[in-house]
């Protein structure tokens, strides 16, 4: 996400405490596109390697600073190098290779920036350099169209994954470990419209656990749909929710040190329902919980369904919360499905570390297992707007 230091309402002292990190280096790309690749960064560069000083975080990324400063912290031994790049408002299409949206069969998206184009232009010359991690913030903008839906964003996104993994110059790249920031909310609106079903698509390729068939390994991830509040306008959700950078990079972090550093499948919980009747729905985790509010679950028909009502908590301990019956014509339970399911840090479940419960929808018992792969005839145009790499002189 394009958000710089200098918006942050504490900018000066996030400066006095970047200072301190000695051995951290930051790089910072400008815009570029092309219609073919390009072999060296040239003009795009905005700042080439310098120490965080008040002058370039100004302009930095709020979001790849505070990341590198916790990565930093966690091997205080090693020389962190950050390189950002950031364009708002830019399609997934414009950062794939021409192989890739060959082989997905991709569609134009429906904005000014054309296909390939920030590939040619910037991340096929970044190729050359040393890179030890990505972070891929998808951004917060998002608008229906006929230009990808569920199976094109999988291709889409995989291959885009994959084909950084194949060509960064690093040993380990076939390994390299992949941020993904979630989609979080793009207005005021309590709807299942918007951001909300590729919230589940991101969650399919992110969690081995939950999605098997579909997850690619050593991807960490981090929910961002409950970290705003008090929206009356557009304005308040572009200034109070970017305010929570540190947030974002928190629970980046603290997915990568279980899915990078300790080789674990998932960070976020497991939840199935282990009773249901005419009375209420229980269900059951595989942690302990913390209930943070009310809002959050809801019921449908399936997740293409945008009548969704919400699921009521009457109550929850330990591992457990308890739900309102559905109603009768509903066939699946989701959670974090609307576009804003709640508001700061107060949607209805939470785990021992604050996390998030992280998006997810389950079919009801009473109701065919293939409702849980109903989840792609809706298309959607995704606007990008930020990578960071994250580099470092350890073979490590």
């Amino acid at each position: 996400m394009e958000f710089f230091m200098g918006s942050l309402d504490n900018f000066e002292e996030e400066v006095n405490v970047a200072s301190t990190f000695y051995g951290m280096r930051l790089f910072h790309v400008g815009r570029g596109e092309a219609t073919e690749e390009v072999p060296e960064i040239g003009t795009n560069i905005e700042q080439q390697w310098t120490t965080p000083y008040e002058g370039v975080l100004e302009w930095y990324s709020a979001e790849c600073l505070f990341f590198g400063q916790m990565l930093s912290n966690y091997f205080p031994a090693r020389p962190i190098g950050l390189i950002e790049f950031a364009w708002t408002g830019t399609s997934l299409q414009s950062w794939m290779p021409k192989q890739v949206i060959e082989e997905c069969q991709t569609r134009e998206a429906e904005n000014t920036h054309p296909s390939s184009g920030i590939h040619n232009a910037i991340m096929h010359p970044l190729s050359k350099f040393t890179v030890r991690g990505v972070l891929w913030d998808h951004g917060d903008s998002i608008s229906e169209s006929d230009a990808m839906n569920r199976s094109e964003f999988h291709c889409a996104t995989r291959g885009l994954f994959d084909h950084w993994r194949a060509t960064f110059a690093d040993s380990t790249a076939g390994d390299l470990p992949i941020g993904l920031v979630q989609l979080g909310p793009d207005s005021s609106v309590a709807v299942a419209e918007g951001t909300a079903p590729v919230r589940i698509f991101q969650m399919e390729l992110a969690d081995p656990g939950l999605y098997p068939e579909t997850a690619m390994d050593k991807i960490f991830t981090a929910a961002t749909f409950d970290l705003v509040d008090n929206i009356t306008s557009s304005k308040d959700l572009f200034t109070k929710m970017f305010q929570a950078k540190r947030d974002v990079a928190h629970r980046l972090f603290t997915s990568a040190k279980e899915v990078v550093f300790s080789n674990e499948n998932s960070t976020n919980l497991r939840m199935e329902i282990s009773k249901a009747d005419k009375a209420q729905i229980i269900l059951e985790f595989s942690g302990d919980i913390k209930l943070n509010g009310s809002h959050g679950f809801a019921y449908a028909t399936s997740l293409d369904d945008g009548n969704w009502t919400e699921a009521v908590v009457v109550g929850g301990e330990g591992r457990r919360v308890l739900l309102e019956p559905p109603p009768i014509e509903a066939k699946v339970v989701g959670y974090a499905i609307h576009t804003t399911p709640c508001l700061h840090l107060q949607c209805a479940v939470y785990d021992s570390n604050g996390l998030p419960l992280y998006p997810r929808v389950l079919p009801l018992p009473s109701s065919s297992p293939s409702t849980t792969v109903a989840l792609g005839s809706k298309q959607f145009t995704l606007l990008m707007t930020t990578v960071y790499l994250i580099i470092s002189n350890s073979a490590n």
